[in-house]
């Protein structure tokens, strides 16, 4: 599902849980509840990570920035597809081009979140309501002033992307949206065409990438060294960092080649792109891994 970037902006803030999309006469949904989607936004690889992107790897790991700010750590399939990504674009590995790539055609091993729907809804555009106009991403501002008789009083005003204008009221505001992305006729707001209305969550995370390994978070006890001093780790989505299922305070599992204190033992493999992609290296520690050519080495013994 293709997103503008302030929709993608307002899908990170956790703004926006609501979707619209046209939908012709005679045509149904091609969502239902239960399904997922990825997001397809304009992103590029990162200019910066051109080490990124080994050759020989499968999956093929590196960075993609994307418009709406930040950068993920992606898994091509291949690295002919990290090539396919530029398009017609010669590909200078010395000095890669800045040039955004449009969300339309990002491949799905680009996509840094997706979506779960949950409802779904087919409707006249203008039968939105206000708590629906807020659900599709817009802006909330709070203006303190006085009234006619002198009081103080709070106005609100709304807005969806910083280049439109803050508006007195969600309608409004989700309105001059709309007409800012349809502008073909029949289309338009006052053209009150039908839509399907989705509604979701958002994970952010790929698609493909399976979410942490089971046993990740443990019990605090002796058997793990590090429970003495445990420190505050990402947990599993709608779950508090730090604690376990039951909100007790809980320590990362120490998984096979895991240090808690170097990241490695001695004797165990080095982390790999698949166990990446598979979830089984925790995420405080994926977080901190910048480019493929600095994935941690294995602490190897002096003869």
């Amino acid at each position: 599902m293709i997103f503008s970037t302030p929709m993608v902006m307002a899908l990170l803030a956790g703004r926006k849980t609501q979707t619209r999309r046209l939908l012709p006469e005679g045509r149904q949904p091609r969502l239902k509840v239960g399904d997922r989607v990825y997001v397809r936004e304009t992103f590029r690889i990162a200019p910066n990570a051109a080490e990124g992107w080994p050759h020989e790897a499968e999956p093929c790991p590196g960075w993609i920035d994307y418009a709406a700010g930040g950068s993920h750590y992606c898994f091509a399939p291949d690295y002919f597809a990290v090539l396919e990504a530029f398009g017609k674009i010669p590909v200078d590995w010395d000095n890669l081009p800045q040039r955004w790539r449009p969300s339309r055609i990002a491949p799905r091993w680009t996509s840094r979140m997706y979506l779960t729907i949950t409802d779904v809804r087919v409707q006249q555009l203008l039968y939105i309501n206000e708590h629906d106009c807020i659900a599709e991403g817009l802006e909330e501002d709070f203006d303190d002033g006085t009234d006619s008789h002198g009081r103080s009083v709070t106005r609100s005003s709304y807005h969806a992307a910083d280049y439109l204008p803050w508006l007195a009221s969600p309608r409004e505001a989700y309105a001059d949206l709309w007409d800012q992305l349809n502008t073909k006729p029949g289309t338009r707001w006052d053209d009150n065409p039908r839509v399907v209305a989705y509604t979701f969550t958002v994970t952010r995370r790929n698609i493909d990438v399976l979410p942490m390994a089971p046993g990740y978070f443990a019990e605090t006890s002796p058997a793990h060294p590090s429970s003495a001093h445990p420190e505050p780790v990402e947990g599993v989505e709608g779950r508090q960092p730090g604690l376990d299922p039951q909100g007790r305070e809980a320590v990362p599992h120490r998984q096979p080649g895991l240090d808690p204190g170097r990241g490695f033992s001695s004797s165990e493999a080095p982390i790999t792109p698949r166990a990446l992609i598979e979830g089984h290296v925790p995420p405080h520690i994926a977080a901190h891994l910048i480019r493929a050519s600095d994935l941690p080495q294995p602490v190897r013994k002096r003869a």
